[in-house]
């Protein structure tokens, strides 16, 4: 197997991958980091409409997520960034729960 081949078989995992782009536009009222979180959220949002429609998500974004050149080669412009690739396709297997933080040790509360 060639490094393409494998390349190609992790980036493409699914039927549909869909590559998020960050495009920021300068805006007094939703500075970078919001457009950022915006981005990150519409990632997010697929990925719950895939399951709510019966199908398995995976939000991915892998070295040509963070490599200039790749980017551009994907699509992105000037300023531009992917933040995530969300892999769309019929589940084959029942993914089993991790193991979650004992939310008494990562939570805290704020009484004021």
């Amino acid at each position: 197997e060639t490094s393409r081949d494998n390349e190609r078989r992790q980036c493409l995992p699914a039927p549909v991958t869909i590559g998020v782009l960050l495009s920021p536009k300068p805006n007094p009222k939703s500075p970078e980091i919001e457009q950022l979180l915006s981005a990150g959220n519409v990632c997010f949002n697929l990925s719950h409409a895939a399951f709510a429609l019966g199908f398995a998500a995976s939000w991915t974004n892998r070295w040509y997520g963070f490599d200039t050149e790749a980017q551009q080669m994907l699509g992105a412009r000037g300023g531009e960034r992917f933040v995530g690739f969300v892999h769309i396709g019929t589940p084959t297997t029942t993914i089993e729960d991790r193991d979650r933080p004992d939310l008494t040790k990562v939570v805290t509360r704020w009484n004021g």
